[in-house]
């Protein structure tokens, strides 16, 4: 998380907010590392709307990919050192994804924990259904892993018919670097 903050970016982006005050809090909470408050304010900011000046939409859309990052970042980095790691790690990924929900690699760290994850009481295969096949869509069906794990889920919802056509897919979308072993 420590390269997110106190960054030149994170000055220009205060400079896009202009004037607006909750721009800035936000802005201001990243910088010091603050990320909870950060997103508590975050989701107390209204909609754009139609008149919504360009500047504001600009700044708005840098918040959106950093805190996103930031919650998807801290996911990553935390210890799983037990069950409870786990619970952490997918509410910083939900979070991810409340916040931009088009975050490809989010969907997909998501949609693996709720399919396969280490913790059963974690595992949601509905909703792995839904996180992955987005990602899917997102990614134009071309990441392998995301199709492997799109497959993964159907299987898991009983939906092997899906499941067969996905992982097929995933075979497809193997990258062309000495794995072909693979796709036979």
């Amino acid at each position: 998380l420590d390269r997110f903050s106190g960054s030149h970016s994170i000055e220009a982006e205060k400079v896009f907010a202009g004037t607006n005050q909750r721009l800035l809090a936000i802005w201001g909470l990243i910088d010091t590392k603050e990320l909870d408050q950060a997103i508590e304010v975050f989701f107390q900011l209204q909609p754009p709307s139609e008149e919504a000046d360009s500047e504001f939409v600009f700044s708005l859309e840098g918040i959106v990919k950093y805190l996103s990052r930031l919650c998807y970042a801290r996911g990553k980095s935390c210890p799983i050192d037990k069950e409870e790691s786990y619970f952490n790690i997918a509410s910083d990924y939900e979070t991810a994804i409340s916040i931009d929900p088009e975050y490809i690699s989010a969907l997909k760290a998501l949609a693996w924990l709720r399919t396969s994850g280490p913790v059963e009481d974690q595992r949601n295969y509905t909703r792995a259904v839904e996180l992955a096949h987005k990602a899917c869509k997102l990614s134009n069906e071309s990441d392998h892993e995301i199709n492997a794990i799109l497959a993964a889920a159907y299987s898991e919802v009983g939906d092997y018919n899906n499941a067969s056509i996905w992982q097929e897919k995933a075979l497809e979308s193997l990258p062309d670097d000495g794995s072909s072993e693979l796709k036979m």
